[in-house]
């Protein structure tokens, strides 16, 4: 973990990683360096490790890693293989990539990703992105703005929502977070959605708030699947880690409807009390200890050896 971004899956990156001391590995989305430093620690002294990022705030923690086989390229990961070849590398041993906006990006209103903060409408992973995102609003087409909500927003009524930004900036040029989030409130006069569909189509509202919302306010039977859930149920060896549509799909298979909305909290207040992913304590988790993934355990008793008895006991 970092202060820049919370790692969720780090010990099971590495292994997919499979790192060899003397490989050569990439990290295409660097962010705050957290899996870069952990790579860099099984690397050996011959071992290499090059990061991709454009986002500036990502080189300023690069700069903190005093490390000669640590190269960071100052660029998006599309041109991997022409930095590659830049850097005379033929071939490499693991490419590791974490998809998505940061934590780090989502807390700094200035970057205009989070509508939890008033910010302007940037939204630019780097400054070699040249248009912000006010101007992308307040410039495309209706058909324009519609086809990049429903492609890359997966907003499920594109075509409504790209017809309130046209509305709106006639009326005012959109230029801050607060005001794309003020375009969808109108649409529901200020109060909050029924149903998944309108709650998934508000800035910034996936699929897991919209469940936690219809579950904990309205009683819809949801199980809203976190960091803690998705890391159990891999743990558990209840489903197989790939994706948390996956994890959501498999835990709805095998709880019973009726406990959905109680069981998830239940869950996440376990793995927080008796199963986190730091300072993890096997002696207390009696669930994994009787239920848990063969190669969870394994990994758990090359570090703590002293537990095998105890597992050995329990199955």
């Amino acid at each position: 973990m970092t202060s820049y971004h919370q790692l969720v899956m780090l010990k099971e990156c590495l292994e997919g990683l499979n790192i060899q001391p003397d490989g050569i590995y990439v990290d295409v989305t660097f962010g705050g360096g957290g899996h870069s430093k952990a790579i860099l620690e099984k690397l050996g002294r011959n071992g290499k490790l090059i990061g991709f990022d454009q986002d500036p705030d990502a080189w300023e923690q690069a700069e903190k890693i005093d490390d000669e086989r640590l190269t960071l390229i100052t660029a998006n990961f599309r041109y991997l293989e022409k930095y590659l070849r830049l850097h005379r590398v033929k071939q490499v041993d693991g490419i590791l990539a974490d998809f998505g906006v940061s934590s780090f990006q989502l807390d700094a209103p200035e970057r205009g990703f989070s509508i939890r903060f008033d910010g302007p409408l940037d939204m630019r992973m780097g400054p070699s992105a040249s248009m912000t995102a006010a101007e992308l609003l307040n410039s495309y087409s209706a058909e324009e703005l519609q086809r990049i909500l429903g492609m890359y927003g997966e907003v499920k009524n594109a075509r409504t929502l790209a017809q309130a930004i046209i509305q709106a900036r006639t009326r005012k040029a959109l230029e801050t977070t607060q005001e794309l989030k003020e375009i969808l409130i109108e649409e529901h006069n200020g109060a909050v959605p029924q149903s998944f569909e309108a709650l998934e189509r508000l800035p910034a509202v996936g699929h897991k708030t919209a469940s936690v919302v219809m579950s904990q306010a309205f009683g819809a039977p949801a199980f809203p699947v976190d960091t803690h859930i998705h890391r159990l149920m891999y743990r558990w060896n209840l489903s197989n880690g790939k994706s948390v549509q996956q994890t959501e799909k498999d835990a709805k298979a095998i709880f019973p409807r009726e406990l959905w909305n109680d069981l998830h909290l239940q869950i996440i207040w376990y793995g927080r009390e008796y199963s986190p992913a730091r300072g993890w304590n096997l002696e207390k988790d009696i669930i994994t200890k009787t239920i848990g993934r063969k190669s969870v355990l394994n990994e758990y008793l090359k570090k703590h050896p002293v537990a095998f008895d105890t597992i050995r006991d329990v199955n």
